[in-house]
């Protein structure tokens, strides 16, 4: 079930984009068949995932969603429990046209990567433990000219 999700939106990727763009930092949306994800698992643990662009990009997205859904619930520190690329290479098969002609088959490449993770409190010593602010007042939002702060933000929510 809770891979369910990913699996379709790879299909669906390929199904519509056919290759390998610069996609835009955003939530996934069934347009454009890319974006981030995320699943929440109980207990402070979620998985979140970027569907497309570049393979570069798709880490660095999905990392930074990873720090900005921290701040987003609340936590300052989340910890790494997996980290994954998930990047496929999907094959559709070759048919025969109605007048008995044959079509080849094609792979589509299709980047995701993964990240599950579980909010922190508190700073541990762990090397696998992100302090959520530091990424957001440091990296810059995926492809912009500067970071978006966490100040920026709390001013921007009222805070």
């Amino acid at each position: 079930m809770k891979g369910a999700l990913l699996s379709m939106t790879i299909l669906a990727c390929v199904c519509f984009s056919g290759c390998v763009y610069d996609a835009g930092y955003k939530a996934y949306n069934n347009m454009d068949e890319v974006g981030y994800q995320q699943q929440s698992f109980g207990d402070g643990v979620w998985a979140v995932a970027f569907v497309g662009g570049y393979p570069d990009f798709c880490k660095e997205a999905a990392f930074y969603r990873a720090a900005e859904l921290t701040f987003e619930k609340g936590h300052r520190y989340f910890k790494i429990i997996k980290k994954e690329d998930r990047s496929t290479n999907v094959h559709s098969a070759g048919h025969t046209t109605g007048l008995g002609g044959q079509v080849a088959g094609s792979s589509v490449f299709v980047p995701v990567y993964y990240y599950k993770i579980q909010f922190l409190n508190e700073k541990s010593l762990s090397a696998k433990v992100v302090d959520a602010y530091k990424v957001l007042n440091t990296h810059n939002l995926p492809r912009k000219d500067e970071p978006y702060t966490v100040a920026q933000r709390n001013k921007d929510k009222g805070k």
